[in-house]
């Protein structure tokens, strides 16, 4: 498969594991990322480099990972509207060049947005807002959702330690552990193989990794 990933450090924390697993049951594949950090989809779409990133290649699948906080503003702001707008441009562009969009729905800060403590106090909070601005989008646009979001947040209802720990110390990005779940949902989802048949990361125990592939099994439809 021939993927391209539009996005910020979000995305970067999937870059290596979702590597790895290529490298081991699709050799061959090519996979690229534009992962500037902070970056927002609206920044990307007025970004030459970006632009010809989409039409320098024939793409299986190209990617969209919208800055974390936005997706969950008030969807009558400014800024909310701004980023469904570029969203919508920038699928338009995918579909352009005869690739697959695909959403890339991230999840919540482990302990809410401290920069909207009414609107998304905690987690869970903040990734019901996350859920449904990536649902209203694929709806829109018809295009493809990664509900990695809600898979963690499956593992963190599941065992709220593993939960916390799928964060990194900043409480914001993946940690290792975190990074793994991210890669795992892309294989099952995108590519449409089971992680748990790929060899078991050593940042995990056997009892973590059996919670995250049973979240994936709750969120995504049978492979």
């Amino acid at each position: 498969m021939d993927i391209l990933f539009i996005g910020n450090s979000y995305t970067g924390n999937l870059r290596k594991p979702f590597d790895d697993f290529m490298a081991a049951v699709a050799p061959g594949s090519h996979l690229a990322y534009r992962t500037s950090g902070g970056w927002t989809l609206t920044r990307h779409l007025a970004d030459p480099a970006v632009a010809e990133a989409i039409e320098s290649h024939a793409w299986d699948s190209i990617v969209l990972q919208e800055q974390s906080r936005l997706p969950t503003f008030d969807t009558n702001s400014a800024m909310y509207r701004q980023h469904r707008e570029s969203l919508r441009q920038l699928v338009a562009r995918i579909r352009a060049v005869g690739a697959a969009p695909v959403l890339y729905q991230t999840w919540g800060r482990r302990d809410g947005d401290s920069g909207a403590p009414k609107r998304s106090p905690d987690f869970d909070a903040m990734q019901a807002h996350l859920t449904r601005a990536y649902a209203d989008a694929a709806h829109e646009t018809g295009a493809t959702i990664i509900p990695v979001g809600e898979v963690w947040q499956a593992v963190r209802h599941a065992d709220i330690e593993l939960g916390r720990n799928l964060h990194a110390n900043d409480g914001s990005h993946a940690s290792e552990k975190g990074s793994y779940l991210l890669a795992a949902t892309f294989l099952r989802a995108l590519v449409g193989i089971d992680p748990a048949s790929c060899p078991a990361p050593s940042c995990l125990t056997a009892a973590e990794r059996t919670t995250i592939n049973n979240a994936l099994d709750t969120i995504l439809p049978p492979l």
